[in-house]
């Protein structure tokens, strides 16, 4: 569901048409995007990069790398009007507020920890939250008591990130 983001008021520059075009989006994040049903910059705007990873995780059945998170939620924040910044910028942000890759392998694609439900819950303005608006920790925990990820073996997930 989007969520109305005041920061997109205040972009400079009107968004490119195609999801290739925007900063940290390559062929696969942009099939991505379009696997969650997305097919422009706009439909973008105002979107919960979090629910996005945890949809596509669903819609696949998989645990996808943490580091397509990270892009999920630099390419929301520039299209929100943000400035372009790496999708590494946002990887420290994503440790703090994720349950750990263990957890995550056995129940499924990962919630946000007791702090990151609590950001979200908040609504402070994207302040530190990772979304533009107030999802609450009931709308992942509704969205995860569904269908889990089929495919249980799956080797860690890479450390890289």
């Amino acid at each position: 569901m989007k969520n109305a983001s005041p920061a997109s008021a205040f972009r400079s520059s009107p968004l490119p048409l195609r999801l290739e075009d925007l900063p940290n989006v390559g062929p696969a994040m942009a099939a991505d995007f379009r696997r969650l049903g997305i097919g422009t910059p706009d439909e973008i705007r105002g979107r919960d990069p979090y629910m996005l990873y945890h949809d596509l995780c669903r819609a696949t059945h998989s645990l996808h790398d943490p580091c397509v998170l990270d892009t999920f939620i630099a390419v929301v924040r520039h299209v929100d009007g943000g400035p372009a910044k790496p999708w590494w910028h946002y990887t420290a942000e994503r440790k703090r507020l994720y349950r750990g890759a263990a957890t995550a392998k056995r129940d499924g694609p990962p919630l946000p920890s007791a702090e990151g439900a609590a950001l979200h819950a908040s609504g402070n303005g994207g302040r530190a939250s990772p979304t533009s608006g107030s999802v609450g920790a009931a709308a992942h925990a509704a969205v995860a008591s569904r269908a889990r990820p089929a495919d249980r073996a799956r080797s860690p997930i890479p450390r890289s990130c």
